[in-house]
């Protein structure tokens, strides 16, 4: 959360919801990381098991840190605006 630019006032940067993002890409590579050691078990031996899990666990972790994060920094304290929500619902009949 971070104070915005010169040119509009009261903006402020999403770097959170961008934190979210990143993590989540972090996620999809940890995820290819899981499926490559998945792949490469022959013979019924699973001698990557051990990386797979290790990355799982830490997507896992990953993850449930951004959702809470996103969570507690952004999405708790949006409100809608009803009124615009109802004049937008209005206009669309």
């Amino acid at each position: 959360m971070q104070a915005g630019s010169s040119f509009f006032a009261g903006k402020s940067k999403p770097v959170v919801p961008e934190t979210a993002i990143a993590c989540a890409l972090q996620v999809l590579g940890l995820d290819r990381v899981v499926q490559a050691a998945v792949e490469r078990a022959e013979l019924h031996l699973h001698v990557f098991d051990g990386l797979a899990a290790a990355n799982l666990f830490d997507a896992l972790e990953l993850e449930a840190n951004a959702v809470a994060m996103l969570d507690k920094r952004c999405l708790r304290r949006l409100r809608a605006n009803e009124a615009r929500c109802r004049a937008l619902a209005a206009s669309v009949r």
